[in-house]
């Protein structure tokens, strides 16, 4: 009875006499072309209406009716191939909604070959679209998603030729995206989905409020809303989410300039330390004034701190303030006020400085010291631990151990 009904309102006798009154008799000759022009448009919209209600049985009744009307066509070429281009099109969504995707992606390698790529670019941008989501659902993702990339390259968000099934690049891009954790991406196709819905929404208002509301999907919702909870992890106030991907920006080209400025620096630091050769010590006095030690004692701890040195002892985790003066035969306070006044500074940064500059220079050296990760160098060196090491290395010279490291390898001619 449905094909009954579609077949009178088609043929409908009224519209074919009025149609041929209608025709100046110099044009008789091709009266039949503009009613197969205008029965194949009639068809083509009947085709639409069911695909989109997802009556696909109907959708390819008329399908098929539409290739067998378009081969009694003797018009125009150009006006043939388009209903041709049309009713492929039509083919390869129905055969996709019946998940038919094998054959769905033939008839795109068909169509592919008839299209003139530079001014059939709707046709292009639907078959990137399908041969997308036709690869998505044979489990080729990676395929699809590139085609899917290539269908959005060629759709324009503010145009009125968004249609329905375009939100679908969308909604895939999002769902993949999110899948593998890149916000920044997931960002960029929520709005673009978002940008997509509203325009839909506004060409399609005739249509009943069902087709509108599937637009406010559960998950396009709920995607929303982590997306905007992982925006704002750090900041609950409510700020937009163009003002967070600003300031995600802003601050990231901040890092990068604090980063290159710090590597700079740091080599500047290097070239120096190079050039001094790991000196950078000050002088020590020569002369302490309010000195209430005697010459004889300051001249003997000097003499052993210099014996000290010379051997490297102070590379013994175990060596302290007071360790180190029982083993001079001292009082520890004295100790403590010689190394103050005459290598100015406390204790621990005397034992610290002596450490790192002993790395230094084995780090510059010995090939096979350089090898070490940095916990070993600072075991080696006495620390008890890589950060104490490192921190101690960047006091003395202004920069850590691995920049160094690093640059020693850059510049070998410098060993």
């Amino acid at each position: 009875m449905l094909q009954i009904k579609r077949h009178k309102l088609i043929n409908s006798k009224d519209y074919s006499k009025r149609l041929k009154a209608s025709v100046r008799e110099s044009l008789e000759f091709n009266y039949k072309n503009l009613y197969l022009e205008n029965e194949l448009s009639s068809i083509s919209n009947f085709i639409l209406c069911y695909t989109n209600l997802r009556v696909l049985d109907s959708a390819s009744i008329f399908l098929n009716l539409g290739i067998e009307k378009l081969s009694e066509y003797t018009g125009q070429d150009n006006i043939k191939k388009t209903f041709n281009n049309n009713f492929l099109l039509s083919s390869i969504e129905i055969d996709y909604y019946n998940e038919k995707y094998y054959k769905s992606l033939k008839t795109i390698e068909k169509l592919s070959k008839e299209i003139d790529v530079n001014n059939e670019k709707r046709d292009l941008r639907n078959l990137y679209l399908f041969k997308g989501l036709n690869n998505i659902k044979i489990k080729n993702e990676e395929e699809g998603i590139k085609f899917l990339l290539k269908a959005d390259s060629l759709l324009e968000l503010n145009t009125k030729s968004l249609v329905p099934y375009h939100r679908a690049i969308y909604k895939n891009l999002l769902e993949f995206y999110d899948k593998n954790g890149d916000v920044d991406h997931k960002m960029i196709y929520l709005n673009k989905l978002l940008s997509v819905d509203s325009i839909i929404k506004s060409n399609y208002l005739f249509f009943e409020a069902t087709l509108i509301k599937d637009f406010e999907t559960p998950e396009l919702i709920k995607k929303k809303e982590i997306v905007i909870a992982q925006l704002n992890k750090t900041n609950k106030s409510k700020s937009t989410i163009l003002w967070w991907v600003v300031g995600l920006f802003g601050g990231s080209l901040l890092a990068l300039g604090y980063y290159i400025n710090r590597q700079q620096l740091y080599k500047r630091r290097f070239d120096v330390l190079i050039l001094q050769n790991g000196n950078i010590d000050k002088k020590g006095k020569e002369d302490a004034s309010n000195n209430l030690l005697s010459k004889d004692i300051i001249t003997g701890i000097l003499e052993q701190l210099q014996v000290f040195e010379s051997k490297k002892d102070f590379l013994s985790q175990d060596i302290t303030l007071h360790s180190l003066a029982k083993a001079f035969g001292t009082n520890y306070k004295y100790l403590s006020k010689v190394i103050n006044l005459y290598k100015e500074k406390r204790f621990s940064s005397y034992i610290n400085d002596l450490r790192v500059v002993y790395a230094y220079y084995e780090l510059k050296t010995n090939s096979k010291f350089k090898r070490y990760s940095i916990k070993a160098i600072a075991k080696e060196c006495g620390f008890n631990s890589a950060e104490s090491f490192s921190k101690a290395f960047y006091k003395k010279f202004g920069i850590y151990p691995s920049f160094y490291i690093k640059q020693l390898d850059k510049n070998t001619n410098i060993l």
